[in-house]
């Protein structure tokens, strides 16, 4: 009896793993029926890894373009997955999707893994997962195709190894093998820049308990590859850190250092008022903290340590992640589910407790799992099935993949002027010039001039490039003042349900017929979603 008790607390974690792989496979299906017969992600930017991991596998060249270098992707480590399952495999729409699953599978297992080893029950470690499953929710991961997955299987793996390190000889073990910490480090520090949040609060612990080489390795092993690639950016005509978190991150002067040393400020105030749960995530974690400081009085414990990794790494994500501009909730998702992570893990405390401290926490931790869960899936309002993702996986097939095929279908030599890189680039081959800034650096270094300087040197580049039309998302207020006053507007499709508008510019007047004539015969004749018919405005 008691060997099938160890069998099936050993394979708790297949109870959730199989409601996420059966949400998966539906959801999977549905994604393919809205894209019409071929597998649709619903963001753009998932297309922009897959952009550059074509070309590496193809070109061994780091960019969205075949021409050259560019830093457009900002988690480095799932680009190379991608290109070296594309070298190994072929290029294909799937091995995102495969990956997402692979890693929210290996997400699971990670955390009932650590639960298990700081005492949790097989009951509580089945709710932890389902709790993860709901409240991230994990099952939208894979219709992003994004490297969300991988980096919190990295953020949960990292602090489980690294509370285990700070515990060694609390827990009657000797520390393990001493690469293996700076070894996840390194590979968390590439699957994402905010990976560097923990392994900095890793690091002061390690100090703290006079493992000082451990943390110098630890930091080391972490920041060397991305220092690696910033010279090779700097080599390359780019920047320290990828356009994508200089655009983030550094504000809206672009200046990386202003950045890094900005104090709190009304941007920090405005995100924490457009996400109150986290401000509930943020008391939980301290809550947690302070009971088990109180109770045991000491800071060596999975009930602390866990809770202090989630408060300081949700503090420096509002503060250096992103402004409220960019908020997007999956760039939060880790953040979620390590809040299930260290509730689950301080768990078996409170039996550990004494007197009225153990109905305390008791109360605390039973009411936190719930409100943990429903709370975040009542204000992502998703729940168990992704269908928030599902509709955007029909937009980005009739926006997107649209604009793609029409490239495809009037196929000029010269470069494209786009702001959303990621699909065209995938599925052509002809050059994109992003003005955007995410594909090129160029409009980056123009965003310091006036707008008008901005917009005259925007139009110099591009024609330098031999470009003679523009193909932009004109609702989008980042895009519309730095168009060109001397580009004219050839045609405007509306996207049907949501409303977006997509702009086609000729960049020379005299060209503007013919491209409205490829407009009418591509959107009118033959792109015919199921159910859809485009309208083309007139030029106004």
């Amino acid at each position: 009896m008691d060997n099938e008790c160890k069998w099936f607390s050993s394979i708790a974690w297949a109870i959730p793993a199989l409601l996420f792989l059966s949400i998966v496979i539906i959801s999977g299906a549905a994604a393919i029926k809205e894209g019409e017969g071929s597998l649709v992600y619903s963001l753009d930017d998932t297309y922009i890894h897959m952009a550059i991991a074509k070309n590496m596998a193809r070109h061994g060249v780091w960019g969205v373009n075949s021409t050259g270098f560019n830093s457009a992707s900002s988690s480095l480590l799932w680009t190379l997955l991608l290109s070296g399952a594309y070298w190994l495999f072929g290029v294909n729409n799937w091995t995102p999707f495969l990956l997402n699953v692979v890693f929210g599978m290996a997400i699971l297992y990670i955390a009932d893994f650590y639960w298990r080893r700081f005492g949790a029950g097989i009951l509580m470690r089945i709710v932890g997962g389902l709790g993860i499953i709901i409240s991230v929710p994990l099952s939208t991961l894979p219709l992003m195709g994004m490297e969300h997955s991988l980096h919190l299987f990295l953020t949960l793996w990292f602090a489980g190894l690294a509370t285990e390190e700070l515990l060694a000889g609390e827990l009657g073990e000797k520390e393990r093998n001493r690469y293996m910490l700076p070894f996840l480090g390194a590979l968390l520090g590439l699957s994402r820049y905010e990976g560097l949040f923990l392994i900095g609060i890793v690091a002061l612990l390690l100090l703290c308990r006079k493992r000082f080489v451990r943390a110098f390795m630890t930091v080391a092993a972490a920041v060397l590859p991305l220092i690696g690639f910033s010279i090779i950016s700097l080599l390359s005509n780019g920047f320290v850190l990828p356009n994508p978190v200089i655009l983030k991150a550094a504000g809206p002067g672009l200046s990386l250092i202003k950045g890094l040393l900005r104090l709190p400020d009304k941007r920090d105030l405005l995100a924490w008022q457009q996400n109150p749960y986290f401000a509930f995530l943020l008391i939980l974690g301290i809550a947690l903290a302070l009971l088990t400081l109180v109770v045991h009085r000491k800071w060596r414990a999975p009930g602390f340590l866990l809770p202090v990794f989630l408060v300081a790494m949700i503090f420096l994500h509002f503060h250096y992640g992103f402004s409220p501009s960019f908020w997007v909730y999956r760039y939060s998702a880790y953040l979620i589910a390590f809040g299930i992570f260290a509730v689950i893990a301080f768990f078996p405390g409170p039996w550990n407790f004494r007197g009225e401290w153990r109905s305390i926490a008791k109360i605390v931790a039973a009411v936190a799992v719930p409100v943990l869960v429903i709370g975040q899936a009542a204000e992502w309002q998703e729940g168990v099935f992704p269908r928030r993702e599902l509709f955007g996986v029909r937009q980005n097939f009739l926006e997107h993949i649209g604009v793609a095929y029409f490239v495809r279908a009037i196929h000029p030599r010269e470069p494209f002027v786009v702001n959303d890189i990621g699909a065209v680039c995938f599925f052509c081959d002809t050059e994109m010039l992003d003005m955007f800034g995410l594909g090129n650096a160029e409009p980056l270094r123009f965003r310091k001039e006036t707008l008008a300087r901005e917009k005259a040197a925007l139009d110099a580049w591009v024609r330098s490039k031999g470009s003679r039309i523009a193909i932009l998302q004109v609702q989008w207020q980042e895009i519309v003042p730095r168009i060109p006053d001397t580009w004219t507007k050839a045609g405007e499709v509306e996207m049907p349900v949501s409303g977006k508008k997509i702009g086609f510019f000729s960049l020379d007047r005299e060209t503007a017929g013919d491209l409205r004539r490829k407009l009418l015969s591509f959107y009118q004749v033959w792109w015919q979603p199921r159910g859809i018919r485009f309208e083309l405005r007139p030029i106004s």
